[in-house]
């Protein structure tokens, strides 16, 4: 998430929100590690973003509808 907010100031960044909802919607396999803690749904008053939530949702709809 750090690498995809750092395009937004870089405009020279390759790794785009695009980009990288692209590869992980592809991966044959794809671990989300600690997303708990990113959407705060474990033990923490965080509330996970707009834009936590944007990209996590397009990335799984994405693999979900290509499982179809």
């Amino acid at each position: 998430m750090r690498v995809i907010k750092d395009s937004f100031s870089n405009k020279e960044s390759r790794y785009t929100e695009n980009c990288f909802v692209e590869l992980m919607s592809k991966a044959a396999y794809l671990a989300l590690d600690d997303i708990g803690v990113e959407t705060g749904a474990i033990g923490t008053d965080k509330i996970a973003t707009d834009f936590v939530q944007r990209v996590l949702y397009a990335i799984t709809t994405t693999r979900q509808d290509d499982q179809l």
